[in-house]
């Protein structure tokens, strides 16, 4: 039977839809997992087959009962779906997570989208979840206005570079105090303690995370040194007078299909700061473009850390991602 919604005069019907459902309706479910896709703008090269995979991903979760999905249904016909599963962030372990929220363009405007949404989020409540959250391109003012609207708040951005010849010029000239760095395994298994430390501090500064540790920071940073002696990563310090005052990882990722740097941590100690030493470390990563393929780099920064925020804006970065929560559910 259909739960039935019947809202501002429309004959909307939201339906929770199982494993069997998922198999009547593949041919709708696939088409709109390929459109929800596609029309993302870093997706331009999505094939239909690759929509089909993750419809098996949808039917598996589903036959395996670890996913929340309802469809909108007009008149019977699927117009729209939601597809949400339990996925913890942090520390934070109830959380659920919205994969796609797709609604037919023909029907688009008549609220089946925040319909769906309030529909999923009194399950959720039901099932004891804390927070929902998803993610929403920074360019589609569209969808932002929309979950806004329906109570949902910038959490984290993701922040992205394009690195011009003009930023690799200036990684040449700089003029600054500090000696840099290249580092290697050995260096950093030498001063293993300091850069556990930084990144301690990284971790608790720029994602105000209070249950990591200075043991958790030793095991990354012995990470860390195998990704550089296996060429995954690359990393740079900056010292002055011969003591380490911050330094920077980063390492290969595709990102939708592109490849791309992504900034795994970046940190300067107190009492150097305000020196510009981050910024001669990011003009470091902006130079090592040089001798690859890869034209962009990218990283995570909490939406309340303004101070972040604003260093990176001013490195060039631009939103790209927002990761969206709504957590009155707590």
């Amino acid at each position: 039977m259909f739960d039935g919604c019947n809202t501002r005069g429309i004959d909307l019907k939201i339906k929770r839809l199982f494993a069997k459902d998922c198999e009547k309706y593949q041919k709708e479910l696939t088409y709109y997992i390929y459109e929800s896709v596609k029309n993302a703008a870093f997706e331009e090269s999505y094939v239909e087959e690759q929509a089909y995979q993750k419809y098996q991903e949808l039917h598996d979760y589903l036959d395996q009962e670890k996913a929340i999905v309802f469809g909108a249904f007009e008149e019977q016909r699927l117009i729209g779906f939601l597809w949400s599963y339990p996925y913890p962030f942090r520390d934070d372990k109830k959380r659920l997570y919205v994969s796609i929220l797709h609604i037919d363009s023909e029907f688009r405007n008549k609220h089946y989208g925040e319909e769906l949404l309030k529909k999923m989020e009194d399950v959720a409540v039901d099932l004891g979840f804390q927070a929902i959250y998803l993610h929403a391109e920074a360019q589609n003012q569209g969808a932002l206005r929309f979950y806004e609207r329906a109570g949902y708040k910038k959490e984290r951005i993701q922040l992205v570079k394009q690195v011009s010849s003009m930023d690799r010029k200036r990684a040449n000239t700089y003029r600054g105090g500090g000696e840099i760095q290249r580092l290697n395994k050995k260096y950093v298994k030498e001063k293993q303690e300091v850069f556990a430390r930084l990144y301690e501090d990284n971790i608790r500064n720029h994602m105000y995370i209070n249950y990591f540790c200075y043991n958790d920071a030793m095991a990354k940073i012995e990470e860390f040194a195998d990704y550089l002696d296996e060429e995954k990563a690359i990393g740079y310090c900056i010292t002055i007078r011969g003591e380490i005052a911050g330094f920077i990882w980063a390492y290969p990722y595709s990102f939708q299909l592109k490849k791309r740097l992504y900034i795994g941590a970046i940190q300067i100690f107190e009492k150097y700061r305000r020196q510009a030493l981050a910024t001669r470390l990011y003009e470091m990563i902006d130079k090592e473009m040089d001798i690859s393929t890869i034209q962009s780099i990218y990283t995570h920064v909490d939406a309340e850390n303004k101070v972040s925020l604003a260093f990176h804006y001013k490195q060039s970065f631009q939103d790209e991602i927002y990761q969206m929560v709504k957590q009155y559910l707590r």
